[in-house]
């Protein structure tokens, strides 16, 4: 662990030093995805298991948007700071000669399901229990009604986070990084039980613009969905030892870190910096408070 003690001299420099945060970044891939698949209420589609998801509309005139969900609070730490998030998906199959076409990603409001139907092809699977379909969130089980959503066709942001041409098969497609993606990854590791992912919308107005994209079912790991998140660990306190007897921790560390936040010198001429959780405000309340909550064996 980085000291940073300093004299009268070198107190603001050590507090700049201990401060920096260097940023950090990870790559995961979809912990659920699907695709609704729009069809009549008493023949729910799905392809929960199924190793595609499907947006646009196909030769038969219906729509399939895909749903997809990262969990980004087991992938970033918690209190950080999110800097950039780009999704890559793998297009698996395009129509022949197909016009690139825009494909969209819209952040979903409420929680859906991914149930064993199984699709691979373009035209859904019955669904099963659980499954997120064109009417409901969850279908119903041996045990529980189905859910549905508020809106046929999912409950869907109206403003896109972002969008990109996706045109001939086999190739990858990026989308990212968005002010909007930011947003919606750095809502959703403050707020895990908000985190629904997104759904991709695709050209729902012309016949035969379904893209059909690798799921995380997909044998070949390779062309599964891909989360790249750049991210800012939050700022790691500093040592409790804060006057550097090597008495860690006693309670004159407490006396002395109060004596020195109320303005005093330095009782030994060696204390530690006193923004303690390098937040950049120096110093504050928040200080004192993170000192003692770490003082008595808690997280920083």
């Amino acid at each position: 662990m980085l000291r940073c003690s300093h004299a009268a001299v070198g107190m603001v420099l050590a507090s700049v030093l201990c401060g920096v945060a260097q940023a950090d970044q990870v790559t995961g891939t979809t912990v659920r995805d699907n695709t609704l698949f729009q069809s009549a209420v008493d023949n729910p589609l799905s392809s929960g298991s199924g190793s595609g998801m499907f947006c646009g509309r196909n030769s038969g005139g219906t729509i399939r948007r895909a749903l997809m969900k990262f969990d980004i609070a087991a992938m970033v730490p918690a209190g950080s700071t999110i800097n950039s998030v780009t999704v890559r998906l793998q297009c698996m199959n395009s129509p022949p000669n197909s016009t690139a076409r825009t494909c969209s990603l819209y952040k979903v409001l409420a929680d859906w399901g991914e149930g064993i139907s199984n699709s691979n092809g373009g035209g859904g699977d019955i669904a099963g229990p659980g499954d997120a379909t064109w009417f409901n969130r969850f279908e119903a089980t041996l045990t529980d009604v189905a859910v549905p959503w508020a809106a046929a066709g999912g409950d869907l942001s109206a403003v896109s986070s972002a969008s990109t041409n996706v045109g001939a098969s086999g190739t990858a497609y990026s989308w990212g990084s968005t002010t909007q993606m930011v947003a919606d990854a750095q809502s959703w590791l403050d707020n895990p039980s908000s985190n629904f992912g997104w759904a991709m919308r695709g050209n729902e107005t012309t016949v035969q613009t379904a893209r059909k994209f690798a799921t995380r079912e997909e044998p070949n790991a390779a062309f599964r969905p891909k989360i790249t998140i750049n991210f800012t660990p939050p700022p790691a306190c500093n040592d409790i030892d804060f006057n550097n007897d090597s008495l860690f921790p006693d309670t004159q560390d407490i006396a002395d870190f109060i004596e020195v936040f109320g303005g005093a010198a330095c009782p030994t001429g060696n204390c530690d910096s006193i923004d303690f959780n390098n937040d950049g405000l120096f110093p504050d309340t928040d200080d004192v408070a993170a000192f003692l909550r770490v003082f008595a064996g808690g997280a920083c």
